[in-house]
């Protein structure tokens, strides 16, 4: 949200804050080859050093009004603890594979 605001020029005041979730992340089933969830998840981090990728980057830092370049990255699993715990006690039923 600060971000955006900054963006926007908007002034808001924070009543709550919850814990940090990851941004735009990308998973994957249990049931995908490790061999596709690899060669995907290089396409995605490389995709900054392709002329084609960096565009798309670029076109989708210029809609979002981020400063680009935009860059996917790797992640730890840990930071994933926050959605998992999300999951574990919300009220709306997920199921979690």
């Amino acid at each position: 949200m600060r971000a955006f605001a900054q963006r926007e020029n908007l002034a808001y005041r924070t009543l709550w804050s919850s814990d940090k979730y990851v941004s735009l992340a990308l998973s994957a089933l249990p049931s995908v080859p490790a061999e596709t969830v690899k060669a995907v998840r290089e396409a995605f981090l490389k995709m900054g050093d392709d002329p084609e990728g960096a565009k798309v980057l670029a076109a989708s830092a210029e809609v979002l009004r981020q400063e680009a370049p935009l860059r996917f990255v790797a992640s730890k699993d840990s930071e994933f603890d926050s959605m998992r715990k999300f999951y574990r006690t919300t009220l709306v039923k997920v199921e979690l594979q």
